[in-house]
């Protein structure tokens, strides 16, 4: 699994540099499912959180201070999506209290 964290974190990092640059929706949602994904494979991906949030509320800086927080807010809310949809379906599955 650690090949794989750090080619998700190194994507994570690539998405958030261009978003910064060149603002996107696929670079928002991109870096955001990413990061996602990168929690997926280990959980120390979220030391990344607090930065990448930064990232994406700095990364405009024209914008009005509202818009910038509903923006680090929905980014947040997609990179937690696969961490979130995880823990659902193993708390259904009653996999976490079978250790």
């Amino acid at each position: 699994s650690e090949p794989l964290f750090i080619a998700l974190s190194l994507n994570c990092i690539t998405l958030l540099s261009v978003y910064v640059t060149r603002p996107t929706l696929l670079t928002f949602i991109g870096s955001s499912l990413v990061l996602g994904f990168t929690m997926l494979t280990r959980y120390v991906g979220a030391a990344f959180l607090p930065v990448a949030l930064a990232m994406v509320f700095l990364a405009r800086s024209g914008r009005p201070t509202g818009r910038k927080l509903l923006d680090a807010f929905l980014w947040l809310l997609v990179a937690i999506t696969p961490l979130g949809i995880f823990f659902i379906e193993q708390s259904v599955d009653g996999k976490f209290s079978d250790k």
